[in-house]
């Protein structure tokens, strides 16, 4: 019966899976993505309230309508920006070059 370790092992017998774990730029993206999550998620938390309290204000159906819009776009507008710093965070914000080397 074959080692099932035996594929991610040098000639040694040295393990190199936990080097891509625990590399500095892996390291440093955890506490990175975490911070940012909670940030993220505090503007949109607050995004949420302002917009509860502008539907709140709505005497309209135009007004509601008008109130959903902006608040779709604007939805939108910080998922689509958090998506490019979360690529950013974890260096996939560079083209992936797939040329074989």
């Amino acid at each position: 019966m074959a080692d099932r370790k035996s594929n991610s092992n040098d000639a040694q017998g040295q393990s190199h899976w936990p080097n891509a774990f625990l590399s500095p730029q892996t390291f440093a993206a955890g506490p990175q993505m975490m911070m940012e999550g909670a940030r993220f998620w505090a503007r949109r938390l607050h995004a949420y309230a302002d917009w509860m309290e502008t539907v709140a204000q709505c005497t309209t159906p135009t007004q509601l309508v008008e109130a959903q819009s902006r608040f779709f776009a604007r939805t939108q507008e910080d998922y689509a920006t958090e998506t490019a710093t979360v690529a950013q965070i974890l260096g996939k914000d560079k083209p992936m070059n797939v040329a074989a080397k």
